[in-house]
């Protein structure tokens, strides 16, 4: 039995690390297809993905070329009182560099 418990513990965090990573995934593309210049700073928004509600902080910074920033997502689990609070640990994290298009950086 504790094996089969070890198991389904397993398989929901991998499902639950799977869909935050698609959540991240989602939030990073959505600036890169908009082409949005995103301002500098942190922000953070509820991301859900699937039957799982995430909290996305995306931080965003400068670069040594003002033509591009740092774009950084991080997805936590939602509190279940408050879908804007963090529950646990990071689930998943992903960075990019996006260029500032209208001022001709490609």
């Amino acid at each position: 039995l504790r094996a089969l418990a070890l198991g389904a513990d397993t398989q929901l965090a991998i499902a639950q690390r799977s869909m935050a990573l698609w959540s991240a995934d989602n939030a990073l593309n959505e600036i890169r297809m908009k082409r949005i210049w995103p301002e500098s700073g942190t922000s953070t928004f509820s991301c859900p993905q699937g039957t799982f509600v995430f909290v996305c902080e995306r931080k965003v910074s400068d670069m040594p070329n003002p033509s591009f920033r740092r774009v950084e997502v991080t997805v936590y689990l939602a509190n279940q009182a408050n879908s804007e609070q963090v529950n646990g640990p990071r689930l998943a994290w992903l960075v990019t560099v996006v260029p500032n298009f209208s001022a001709g950086a490609l």
